[in-house]
C-alpha cells in the first residue's frame, strides 16, 4: 500500500514538474526498496527521534 502512494505521489511530481523529499520515520512499513524513483526522494529518519519531531507520539 505505502509503495502504491509513493508511485501515485511519484506520477503526481511528474504532472506538477516538481521535485520533493518526504521524510519518514524508520518503522518497517516505509519500504521504498526496489521503486525507481525520479522525483521522490524517500528519507529515513534516524531511530528513536520520531518523539523529538513529533511530540504528540509520546
Amino acid at each position: 500500500m505505502y509503495q502504491q502512494w509513493l508511485v501515485h505521489l511519484e506520477e503526481e511530481m511528474a504532472v506538477k514538474r516538481r521535485h520533493i523529499l518526504l521524510l519518514v520515520d524508520n518503522t518497517s512499513s516505509h519500504d521504498a526498496t526496489g521503486l525507481c524513483l525520479k522525483l521522490v526522494r524517500v528519507e529515513k529518519l534516524p531511530p528513536n527521534t520520531t518523539e523529538k519531531m513529533q511530540p504528540m507520539d509520546q
